[in-house]
């Protein structure tokens, strides 16, 4: 369950997500994001309007979610994800709009359970959950 603590007081109850959803911050604060149940999808719940809305939601051809980062724009969502062929990655995702692959982990490299940070232009992970080193890779645009 995730609880906000009200303006006055107070505790609201925002949503149960159950174990492993990892829920972040928006860069604002007044949002967080998660994946969605079963891994499908990007869950956002605003704070303001105390609502949540699917993001993102997987048709079953596009990669479900295991971890969600904001972007400095608090509009961008960055997740890593598995698709159907078993291609482990990091994707970018607007509202309303279809999944961009960003980074590709080629097997057997798999990305950390620990998740992945960004500053929007390069992302950092570890690969593997012993992984000592931390990699960078650039988003270049194409």
């Amino acid at each position: 369950m995730v609880t906000f603590r009200a303006a006055g007081g107070g505790w609201l109850r925002a949503d149960t997500l159950g174990p492993g959803r990892r829920p972040v911050w928006s860069p604002d604060g007044r949002a967080v994001a998660y994946p969605e149940a079963r891994g499908i999808g990007v869950v956002v719940y605003s704070l303001e309007s105390r609502t949540s809305r699917v993001v993102y939601r997987s048709t079953g051809s596009e990669p479900g979610v295991d971890l969600v980062e904001w972007a400095s724009d608090g509009r961008t969502l960055f997740f890593k994800g598995t698709d159907v062929r078993g291609l482990v990655g990091i994707w970018s995702v607007t509202e309303g709009k279809r999944p961009r692959l960003l980074v590709r982990f080629p097997p057997p490299d798999v990305l950390s359970t620990r998740g992945f940070a960004t500053d929007g232009k390069r992302f950092y992970f570890t690969l593997g959950d012993r992984e000592s080193d931390v990699f960078v890779a650039e988003v270049t645009g194409r």
